[in-house]
């Protein structure tokens, strides 16, 4: 005991402008009311004494609610203050709402009386970038462990093997193909030297061999971008674009791509790295296309150069009306709804499985979906650990059972893949 006493005296000698002590304020399991140690209480009153009478010890101690969205967090007095929109809709559902938690002053911008998303004024939208907006509605369920329990669940799959590969599955060759794609064409050489230090890339000539078929994969991808781009008449170099855009009042969401400009026309070009004949890969350039289709004053076009049955090709996103007022509007209620299933999906689970989902929206019959869920020797499906933890499930009919049932499964497949699936032109 004197030890201890000894290195809580050295901790607070220690100290310069802070010293901040955290305790256990409750028994975990019965939720009991648990005393600090005696130093910290000695401690406490030490303090109490120095600064004089007063109610100094509500200064000193800040008693933290277990639940990051307990309406205690969101409470005017609350130290120190809660600023996440997120838990801020979850405290206001748990909150009796004829005796809700006032609302933090610096939060002034949001609707209180109704609805979880901020008003007008900018400094309080929720921001949020394209590319997670695509990847939280890739995996829903993975975003809502994250966001609401802070649980990350490791793939199993993904742990490096004691044996050296002597081929990759298609997650690595996605990875080594996006490197290949992210360095100039005539970098190729330089790239696939970096790519013999990978872990998952066999060593020494088989490495190399292989690594030359992917850098084939990438040049096709990046030739077939560009004859697509001649054939419309537009030959400029890329041109890297950003930009910002308020929706709905409530979200600012940002992205930046790159551009081919025409004077009377955008160009979007996406390299896709995945040879997964499956649309719903398209989820990203999609999004892309929404969000330059929402900023732009001329038509925006967008071209998706992926490889299906070992030929590279072009998915054509095609403006989404022929006037640029009607597209663009209609760019942004289409961002709207996805930005509110983006907050659905942070707040509750969702039978939003990426590949069954839209193969029911793509028209296809229940067993399609059925066997999308569980994928094949070509393309894996969405049985994964973050399904099986969610649902505890290993067949797509107990999993939409267990999250609401068909027709709500059918509603979101419809809700977040319809406008894709419509929209989506021939392959050229």
């Amino acid at each position: 005991r004197d030890e201890d006493r000894l290195l809580l005296l050295d901790a607070v000698l220690a100290a310069r402008d802070h010293l901040v002590i955290t305790t256990t304020g409750r028994d975990p399991r019965t939720n009991e009311v648990l005393p600090p140690a005696v130093p910290i209480t000695e401690l406490t009153d030490v303090l109490v004494r120095m600064v004089g009478p007063g109610p100094y010890r509500d200064v000193i101690e800040a008693v933290h609610p277990l639940q990051p969205w307990s309406p205690r967090a969101f409470a005017a007095d609350a130290r120190p203050p809660s600023f996440d929109p997120t838990h801020l809709a979850a405290a206001r559902r748990v909150a009796d709402p004829g005796a809700g938690p006032e609302v933090p002053t610096l939060l002034v911008g949001w609707d209180a009386a109704g609805g979880t998303g901020p008003g007008t004024d900018h400094d309080a939208l929720e921001r949020v970038r394209t590319s997670e907006l695509a990847s939280t509605l890739r995996s829903p369920l993975e975003a809502f462990l994250r966001s609401r329990l802070g649980v990350r669940v490791e793939d199993a799959g993904r742990v490096i093997d004691d044996e050296e590969p002597l081929e990759l599955d298609g997650i690595d060759r996605y990875g080594v193909i996006s490197a290949l794609l992210r360095r100039a064409p005539e970098d190729r050489g330089a790239s696939i030297d970096a790519a013999l230090g990978r872990q998952d890339v066999p060593a020494g000539t088989t490495g190399r061999l292989l690594l030359e078929a992917f850098a084939d994969d990438a040049d096709a991808l990046v030739a077939v971008a560009e004859e697509w781009c001649e054939e419309l008449g537009v030959a400029t170099a890329p041109v890297a674009s950003s930009a910002e855009l308020t929706v709905a009042g409530r979200w600012s969401l940002s992205g930046s791509a790159e551009l081919r400009l025409r004077d009377d026309a955008v160009l979007v070009v996406a390299l896709l790295a995945s040879r997964a004949d499956s649309g719903d890969v398209l989820l990203g350039p999609w999004i892309e296309h929404l969000f330059h289709s929402a900023v732009s004053d001329v038509p925006v076009t967008t071209g998706i150069a992926r490889i299906v049955g070992g030929s590279a090709r072009v998915d054509v996103l095609d403006p989404l009306d022929a006037d640029v007022a009607t597209a663009r509007a209609r760019a942004r209620e289409l961002l709207a709804q996805l930005l509110a299933l983006r907050e659905r999906a942070l707040h509750e689970p969702l039978p939003l499985f990426r590949r069954a989902s839209y193969a029911r929206a793509e028209g296809g019959s229940r067993g399609a979906a059925r066997a999308a869920f569980l994928g094949d020797d070509r393309v894996p499906g969405d049985l994964d650990e973050v399904v099986e933890l969610v649902t505890d499930a290993e067949l797509l009919d107990d999993a939409v059972e267990v999250l609401g049932g068909w027709e709500r499964f059918d509603g979101l497949a419809n809700e977040l893949w319809g406008p894709l699936v419509a929209a989506l032109g021939a392959p050229r």
